[in-house]
């Protein structure tokens, strides 16, 4: 039994952190592998689209920004992000962030 419990405790402690994406728009074209964005805790100045928003799904939920960039980097670009509107919850913890595209790309 003791056994048993040390490797539910291994698998467990081995889950990637993954978020779910849900879209708000169709047809959004995805940019190359690491791409750079922003992650900010307000909508921009700037105009913008919402292309949807990235939920929490598996794993431990981010309370840094760091932590966020790498557990969302990959889905971000697969769908075609130029930012990320994210606003902590009241533990600290990032579970849902909005992926945005700006109508000019920054500089």
């Amino acid at each position: 039994m003791h056994r048993l419990l040390v490797a539910f405790a291994l698998l467990t402690g081995c889950v990637s952190t993954t978020y779910s994406f849900t879209p708000s728009t169709k047809g959004e074209v995805a940019r190359p592998d690491g791409c750079e964005f922003q992650i900010v805790d307000a909508p921009p100045a700037d105009d913008f689209q919402e292309i949807g928003s990235l939920d929490h799904y598996n794993g431990d939920v981010p309370k840094t920004i760091e932590a966020l960039r790498s557990a969302i980097k990959t889905r971000v670009c697969e769908v075609g992000g130029d930012m990320v509107i994210a606003d902590p919850d009241m533990k600290g913890e990032y579970k849902k962030v909005t992926v945005i595209k700006l109508n000019r790309r920054p500089q």
